[in-house]
């Protein structure tokens, strides 16, 4: 079965083709209006990602971020919100565009995890020390700490998978083995890419 327990319900917000990963952060700018007002630092809204006008109708079954408002930051006319992605969910219901009634989403987890995260791991890794910025020691220091397949496999296709139908296709996937796959072989066609920019000699 997809949907386990009774349903939630928390205010939706609209992403307009961006994406919060799980353990990830993202900072919108809301308009100050009836549907930007009453919110805190620390209140959790339902984030659905919207890549075309029928996403807006044909809402069922389809993934959202269980977000977290980490910081607010007023200048003017609007708020910056600094959101943090918490779990997948699945959205079961839309009550007039304001409020999402969701379910947690039951993704599969692979037989062997460990093998497939230092496979993971050495792959971006790879990708880290080809793209050399100023960030890579930090990143690669980060990528030591990630011990969970899914926190691992959300924070590389937040950081480095930039095409947005890719990053889709990763975040809808709720089998991890496949996630993983997918995200591999989209990691070694950057590292194809900049190693011919580069010209270096490419197998």
């Amino acid at each position: 079965m997809l949907y386990i327990m009774n349903a939630e319900k928390k205010r939706i917000y609209y992403l307009k083709r961006q994406i919060i990963f799980p353990h990830c952060t993202l900072s919108v700018i809301l308009q100050k209006s009836e549907i930007a007002s009453g919110i805190e630092r620390g209140d959790r809204l339902v984030t659905y990602p919207i890549r075309f006008m029928p996403d807006l109708l044909l809402y069922k079954k389809k993934t959202a971020t269980l977000s977290e408002v980490a910081e607010i930051a007023e200048k003017e006319n609007a708020l910056t919100l600094t959101l943090k992605g918490l779990s997948r969910v699945t959205i079961t219901k839309i009550n007039r565009f304001q409020e999402a009634e969701f379910v947690p989403v039951r993704e599969v987890m692979p037989d062997d995890p460990e093998a497939l995260r230092e496979e993971l791991k050495k792959k971006a890794q790879e990708l880290i020390f080809l793209i050399n910025v100023e960030e890579s020691d930090r990143l690669i220091s980060l990528m030591s700490y990630l011990v969970d397949l899914n926190q691992m496999t959300d924070f590389i296709s937040n950081y480095f998978i930039l095409n947005f139908k890719n990053r889709y296709a990763l975040y809808r996937e709720r089998d991890i083995e496949a996630r993983i796959t997918t995200l591999m072989s989209l990691i070694d066609r950057l590292i194809i890419t900049i190693k011919k920019k580069r010209g270096d000699a490419v197998p």
